[in-house]
């Protein structure tokens, strides 16, 4: 599937990663909410330069997939980390 930078969304957006971040910082997603459900048709969330990413938005991340996916491995089973993908276009 060829993904165009247009579908490309922050986590922030996609999760409801608070923009002030600290160790207890929670999304308000939910399993049952209409975020939750979208959350839950998406295949793959790719991660891209993860490495600029702090501690505590990557713990969220990981908390929240695994809850809403329901599947206690790593994020879910859904992220895909990346060093660097092309703004433009991705081959997936």
């Amino acid at each position: 599937m060829l993904v165009t930078a247009q579908f490309f969304k922050t986590a922030h957006s996609v999760l409801s990663i608070p923009v002030r971040l600290s160790e207890t910082s929670v999304s308000n997603i939910t399993p049952s909410s209409q975020k939750g459900q979208k959350l839950k048709e998406i295949d793959t969330f790719i991660c891209n330069e993860v490495t600029m990413n702090c501690y505590s938005a990557l713990d969220l991340a990981d908390k929240l997939l695994r809850e809403v996916m329901r599947d206690n491995r790593p994020f879910g089973e859904k992220l895909l980390f990346s060093k660097v993908i092309s703004a433009s276009v991705c081959l997936l």
